[in-house]
């Protein structure tokens, strides 16, 4: 093969893997923990704040156990990874001029 007969293979194979499906995915995951993460962490400042009400805080005792926790978790992460994987194939299917062009 010559340089010229090379050149535009070698071009293909970098638009399209500018945006692949798995950093995609990954990145959909990581959003799902977070957003699982500050879901506990806001449950557990909504149940201190309900403790400081006299009335509420002596009727009633509220729990978080640790299976509750890692179902949120993992649920989350589930939910993210799914909801990202239609932008995850339509970008990996992409070249990267069209990602970045203004509408």
């Amino acid at each position: 093969m010559t340089e010229t007969e090379r050149q535009p293979i070698l071009y293909h194979n970098c638009e399209e893997s500018f945006f692949s499906l798995p950093s995609i995915l990954l990145e959909a995951a990581l959003l799902g923990v977070a957003g699982g993460s500050l879901g506990i962490i806001l449950a557990f400042v909504a149940r201190q704040g309900l403790y400081l009400f006299p009335a509420i805080g002596s009727a009633i005792q509220i729990e978080i156990v640790t299976e509750a926790v890692i179902f949120t978790i993992v649920f989350a992460t589930v939910v993210g990874t799914v909801s990202g994987l239609y932008p995850a194939i339509r970008a990996s299917r992409m070249k990267p001029t069209a990602a970045f062009r203004p509408k």
